[in-house]
């Protein structure tokens, strides 16, 4: 590297540092949400129903499934709406969408999560003759879905009585939320989990029937790393000197660009956990991970964690720590790449969220 591109890359990183170096965390409040339209249409659209044998008293096998992953069901649990017409009002988003995100000032929407096509008009249709069946479902959901759901988020909110997450997060990434509220949603027909974008909101379905898993602080520690380095509502990590060089390798070696955001939201999943100590000390995501990349990333992250905590002039943000890891695991010539070791660096911006919650909940 020339002596003039060595010079502006170390100003860009170092004023990248001053944005965050040790930044106090913020206080966010958490609410927590369900809802027996956002169960109903994971159910509708996708005939999704876990163990609850729903096709049993209400037929959908006759409609079709939508094969985008939508938001909408998230959408409405924020919502809070009370009368199935509201929905027909809501769904108006999606008329003549084109993208994944619609962007309205001051905060973009979200969607889906993915980036296949879905019509407006097969939504419309299909929620129209879902009608009819939703007050047979919302019945059952009364009797079997909604106690699961309560004694979920009770669960939720004894583990921030006894660990506040949200503060917690911000402490393990060295990074601040741009918000001032989240909303945590237990949504039992979901596949397994999301982020929303705006207003900031996660979702889980529930992982067993015992209804005690997840835990708040997997929840939380992928979900809201996520939207911590989301280029709409927190820091955009691929605008950091060192991300270029960081997804390049990864790709080269087979994986993806989103693999260096996921990886990270898998391993912060299950620190989080520890950390709050939900989970035992012993347990390592990348045992659950079958993925060569991500799993190989995952192990990086675990190995490098105690550098992390140890040396925040190094790893000023989770971000840092995220890109140097990487780029470690995957060049040979990363001790001399642009003098890392002895230099700051952190990063400002952000990454696209709304991952979806991978569901690689372990014990």
């Amino acid at each position: 590297m020339n002596l003039v591109k060595y010079v502006l890359f170390i100003s860009i990183t170092l004023s990248f540092t001053k944005q965050n170096l040790y930044s106090k965390t913020k206080e966010v409040k958490i609410k927590f949400v369900y809802s027996p339209y956002a169960d109903f249409l994971y159910f509708l659209f996708y005939h999704n129903q876990r163990w609850f044998n729903l096709d049993s008293i209400i037929p959908v096998d006759s409609l079709p499934t939508i094969q985008s992953l939508l938001t909408f069901p998230e959408m409405v649990a924020l919502k809070n709406i009370k009368d199935y017409k509201e929905l027909y009002k809501l769904l108006e988003i999606y008329k003549n969408a084109t993208n994944k995100i619609v962007v309205f000032k001051p905060k973009p929407i979200l969607l889906k999560h993915d980036s296949l096509p879905v019509s407006y008009d097969t939504l419309r249709i299909l929620i129209k003759k879902g009608e009819k069946y939703f007050p047979t479902f919302k019945k059952y959901w009364k009797q079997n879905i909604k106690p699961l759901e309560e004694k979920l988020i009770d669960k939720w909110k004894k583990e921030l009585d006894s660990c506040h997450v949200i503060k917690k997060l911000q402490e393990l990434t060295r990074l601040k939320f741009s918000f001032d509220t989240i909303y945590v949603g237990c949504i039992a027909l979901h596949f397994s989990g999301s982020a929303y974008f705006y207003p900031p909101a996660i979702y889980s379905t529930i992982f067993n029937k015992e209804a005690n898993s997840p835990d708040l602080g997997l929840l939380i520690g992928h979900e809201s790393t996520h939207l911590l380095i989301n280029e709409y509502v927190g820091k955009n990590w691929k605008k950091h000197p060192l991300a270029e060089k960081a997804i390049s390798l990864v790709i080269k070696n087979g994986g993806k660009e989103y693999y260096i955001e996921e990886a990270l939201c898998l391993f912060m999943q299950v620190k989080l956990s520890q950390e709050c100590n939900f989970m035992r000390q012993n347990i390592k995501m990348s045992d659950y991970l079958k993925d060569p990349i991500l799993k190989k990333l995952c192990k990086g992250f675990e190995k490098n964690w105690e550098n992390y905590k140890k040396y925040p002039d190094k790893y000023p943000t989770i971000i840092d720590f995220m890109l140097k890891t990487a780029i470690q695991i995957f060049s040979k010539n990363y001790s001399s790449y642009i003098g890392i070791r002895r230099y700051k660096y952190s990063s400002s911006d952000s990454s696209p969220a709304g991952s979806i919650f991978t569901g690689a909940v372990v014990p």
